[in-house]
């Protein structure tokens, strides 16, 4: 599962990223990417109107973690810790490829003329 983009201050609270890990592991998910929305470009006016106009009360927050280019470190960090917590409990790699490579090998007609 790619989950893209995760907002922060909106969508990346531990309760909706539990009820994420949780219902990936109820249908046997061997992977979870989230991460959390990189905002560049022309999308930053629109996204900042958009927060502003329907969700008022986080626009604050939200425009002073994107008021630089990235993304808050101190926000990663304690975002990358939540994530590990959750792929631990809930028994659910980050890593894609692995899984990939392994369905390849099991079911390698799936991936023929796509090499």
């Amino acid at each position: 599962i790619h989950d893209m983009p995760i907002i922060p201050y909106l969508t990346d609270s531990a309760e909706n990223m539990e009820t994420l890990f949780s219902h990936a592991k109820e249908i046997g998910a061997h992977y979870l990417l989230p991460s959390p929305l990189n905002l560049r470009g022309k999308t930053r006016p629109l996204f900042f109107n958009f927060i502003q106009t329907e969700f008022p009360q986080i626009y604050p927050q939200i425009y002073s973690h994107f008021n630089t280019n990235g993304t808050d470190k101190a926000y990663k960090e304690n975002f990358r810790q939540m994530l590990s917590r959750l792929r631990e409990r809930y028994g659910i790699s980050w890593n894609y490829g692995t899984q990939i490579k392994e369905k390849m090998y099991r079911e390698p007609d799936l991936f023929s003329g796509l090499i």
